[in-house]
């Protein structure tokens, strides 16, 4: 799978090449298992599917389920890296000397 690309997006990218190549629908199947995100494929390895319409079925739904999921309980996005200035410069209070008293 490319990028964002879902599970209708990478069969039909994939369906060219096979047409062309003559491709056996077994090698079909396994092809587009392992081409799926891992979120996708894995669950799908558990499964055994009779033909491609059935594992492209299971791979819709799963990926409609983790749609659903991740619209149902966002992430919260991960901070930012810190730059160096950042996270060693400490505000100083209003009337303080910046300058370290002498011994």
């Amino acid at each position: 799978m490319r990028g964002n690309e879902t599970v209708n997006e990478n069969y039909h990218r994939l369906f060219k090449l096979w047409q062309q190549a003559g491709t056996p629908e077994d090698e079909k199947m396994d092809k587009i298992k392992l081409t799926l995100k891992p979120s996708i494929s894995t669950p799908l390895l558990a499964l055994k599917h009779s033909n491609m319409r059935d594992l492209l079925g299971s791979a819709r739904l799963i990926e409609d389920q983790k749609k659903e999921i991740s619209s149902n309980f966002p992430r919260k996005p991960k901070p930012g890296p810190k730059s160096f200035r950042t996270w060693t410069s400490r505000p100083q209070a209003s009337g303080s000397s910046t300058v370290a008293p002498s011994t």
